[in-house]
């Protein structure tokens, strides 16, 4: 199981992901800031942050298809990456649009952000008046509900 954390920077998307890491200690943990430190030629224009995505949803699936479970938390601005981690890892992956109305980083947004549509199915909530634990358990309360509802099926 993948699940993939996105949204602007000073959402919330890693502390989620180290809380998650925390409560869920079977899940491989990729950040897309640590991965960036270790891998070259990915800064933060277009094509570096491409090739950050890249090399995190190639982990991502390489991990899922030796039935390890992943998080990862990364800015993914971009659709097109976010909808191909879906079609290498069917029913697979679950989706977190974290957003938030404050003014931490908000230097480092991406302006051209492509939000998610309805037919990527990205859980999404408003992190900017809730505490990271509360935030946790309204994504895997979600996430359970998402489970249960694909067992049913």
């Amino acid at each position: 199981m993948i699940i993939s954390i996105f949204g602007q920077p000073g959402s919330g998307k890693t502390t989620l992901s180290n809380l998650w890491k925390e409560m869920r200690e079977d899940y491989f943990q990729i950040d897309g800031d640590e991965l960036r430190d270790i891998t070259p030629g990915t800064g933060y224009d277009e094509n570096g942050r491409i090739q950050n995505i890249t090399n995190a949803n190639a982990i991502a699936t390489y991990l899922n298809h030796q039935d390890k479970n992943v998080i990862m938390s990364l800015v993914n601005p971009f659709r097109c990456l976010r909808v191909g981690l879906k079609n290498h890892n069917p029913d697979k992956v679950f989706s977190v649009y974290l957003t938030a109305d404050r003014d931490t980083k908000r230097e480092f947004h991406y302006d051209k952000f492509e939000t998610p549509k309805m037919h990527e199915h990205a859980f999404h909530t408003d992190t900017t008046y809730s505490t990271p634990k509360e935030t946790f358990h309204e994504v895997f309360e979600s996430f359970l509900l998402c489970r249960i509802a694909k067992l049913q099926s």
